[in-house]
């Protein structure tokens, strides 16, 4: 069973009251409303389904959304390679990313201060940086990836520790 709020215009998550788990809804080629929730009338011939975030499908569900295509798509309507920006160059800091920040190497820290500095001046400046200095797919690696694992395996771990 599903808990959802059915107004219309509601933005409420939709949480399984037997797992408790987040609930996302895929709506397969039928709904091009952008979030719009059309009247069931209008909503087409596909169905909507729902996958839990976690577990087993959440790693089919990223699967999938990296083979279709739309993961490119959607990283290139971001816009931040425009400015020479990395996908982790746009983590949000907080106390976990801080950490993982701090442990970084010189060197890496450097350079994605200095793509923070010229994204901010051509942002600032209304312009976009040449199209051969836009940062290319190939060259979007994580970087802070294994250092923010760390940071949050061992801030988990010392939960545990606490709790017992």
């Amino acid at each position: 069973m599903l808990a959802t709020a059915r107004r219309a215009g509601s933005k409420a998550k939709r949480v399984s009251r037997s797992q408790n788990r987040p609930i996302v809804a895929v709506r397969c080629l039928g709904n091009a409303g952008g979030g719009h929730r059309w009247p069931p009338e209008r909503q087409g011939p596909f169905p909507v389904t729902e996958l839990p975030l976690t577990g087993k499908y959440s790693n089919a569900l990223a699967i999938a959304i990296k083979n279709s295509g739309l993961y490119d798509w959607y990283t290139n309507a971001m816009g931040y390679r425009r400015y020479g920006l990395l996908l982790d160059d746009l983590q949000v800091e907080n106390v976990d990313v801080q950490l993982a920040l701090a442990r970084l190497p010189p060197e890496v820290l450097s350079d994605r201060d200095e793509r923070h500095k010229k994204a901010l001046m051509c942002y600032s400046g209304k312009r976009e940086l040449p199209l051969e200095e836009h940062t290319k797919p190939e060259d979007d690696k994580p970087y802070l990836g294994p250092y923010l694992d760390m940071v949050v395996a061992e801030r988990m771990s010392r939960e545990a520790f606490r709790s017992k």
